[in-house]
């Protein structure tokens, strides 16, 4: 009996002034992709064998091929998107986007989330590893997706039905410059220039879906190929206190406060139906691949073996709706559209004569305009604006020309 006593106050001793918890909290899900598939409930959009290379670290991982088609007309595979070549793996079961267990038709005991159920507030943190491949080249534009929370058909219907739009997905894609892709579906001629990341969040009401639809980029042309990006994202579920974190190679991009469900005409909210990895993009004459690998979703940031550091300074998104007006006096006005974020406190504008680069800063405001009263006539130039909200700067918006006439 004194033996059982010393061992218990041993062990109550040891747990009071262990720093660590004695149980971490399990992930959701955990999906390796180390040369197969290995959770029920997965499923591919993929035309052919899925290929497992070498990760360089022993591992293997899933790869999505685009392949190439040698015209508009004449394309390599089917695809069971309309609009683009989509190749991916990915899942219903137990995404925690939001998606009330048993709502809508054919309730699963395991969460699978269907098209007609209804959403609800959830904080989730998801972590993956993906690589472009080797050769990787982008389509024109913003249809380059490589991460996707898709958003559920009831939603879908509803935007079109009352807001004459799509309702649209949270992912993490890749957006390039170059000619718009013709065609339905688009079919591309060259490969985009100036790639980069950039995370898409939507939300809001579904009868104006496309304004509530924002974009947080990367700077252009910072794309990485043959490069293993890992990516965490943060997300706290909600159309009213929704908000948004995301890491890359663990450096913060993006931290701030935006809805992230649709509220519905009847006023029930969105949710994410599926997650997966995808290469999806427009049709073009070239191959390229996207590798995924070590996924894994749950209710904090340490299930899924993630330490967020201190606590975080919000990043503004960037302005929109950059417009302004070419002159025949030695000023300019420059308009656009408020930072979606807490806490801004005023906006810089910057200029340049060489399109893309050499920005400086021409003044700061706490307003939505600006008048540069320091160009001079018969010179076009190129500005930007960034918000900035508790010290920290956004990305910049895009670009505008002006010209000053003589």
């Amino acid at each position: 009996m004194t033996n059982r006593r010393m061992i218990f106050v041993y062990v109550v001793v040891l747990l009071f002034f262990s720093s660590a918890p004695l149980f971490a909290q399990a992930p959701y899900a955990v999906e390796p992709f180390d040369g197969a598939i290995t959770n029920a409930g997965w499923y591919t959009d993929h035309f052919g064998a899925l290929q497992w290379p070498t990760d360089g670290l022993g591992n293997q991982a899933v790869r999505l091929e685009a392949c190439a088609s040698p015209s508009a007309t004449s394309h390599c595979t089917t695809s069971t998107s309309s609009y683009a070549q989509e190749s991916g793996v990915a899942t219903n079961h137990n995404v925690h986007a939001g998606y009330v267990c048993g709502s809508g038709t054919n309730p699963s005991s395991t969460c699978a989330a269907n098209g007609n159920g209804v959403g609800k507030q959830e904080e989730t943190w998801y972590r993956f590893h993906v690589r472009l491949a080797p050769g990787f080249q982008a389509t024109p534009g913003t249809q380059n997706a490589i991460f996707e929370i898709h958003v559920d058909q009831r939603t879908e219907a509803d935007a079109a039905d009352h807001g004459g739009g799509w309702a649209y997905s949270t992912m993490v894609d890749i957006q390039a410059d170059g000619t718009s892709c013709s065609g339905k579906p688009a079919y591309c001629t060259t490969p985009g220039t100036n790639p980069r990341l950039f995370l898409q969040v939507p939300g809001g009401p579904t009868s104006n879906p496309q304004s509530a639809k924002r974009f947080f980029p990367f700077p252009k042309n910072s794309l990485l190929v043959d490069h293993w990006y890992d990516m965490v994202l943060h997300m706290v579920w909600s159309p009213t206190v929704g908000y948004v974190q995301w890491w890359v190679d663990g450096q913060k991009m993006v931290d701030v406060a935006t809805p992230t469900e649709y509220v519905r005409s009847d006023g029930t909210w969105s949710y994410g139906a599926s997650l997966g990895l995808y290469n999806y993009r427009h049709w073009a004459p070239w191959a390229s691949s996207v590798d995924g690998e070590q996924f894994i979703w749950g209710p904090t940031a340490s299930s899924i073996n993630f330490n967020p550091g201190n606590p975080p300074s919000v990043t503004p998104s960037a302005p929109t709706s950059l417009s302004g007006t070419d002159n025949v006096s030695a000023s300019t006005k420059i308009n656009w559209a408020a930072s979606f974020a807490n806490g801004v406190s005023g906006y810089n504008v910057y200029r340049t004569t060489t399109s893309g680069r050499g920005y400086a800063n021409v003044g700061t405001t706490s307003a939505l305009s600006f008048t540069d009263h320091t160009v001079k006539v018969g010179t076009t130039y190129y500005y930007v604006v960034t918000a900035v909200a508790n010290g920290v700067e956004s990305p910049n918006s895009s670009e505008i020309q002006v010209f000053v006439a003589q």
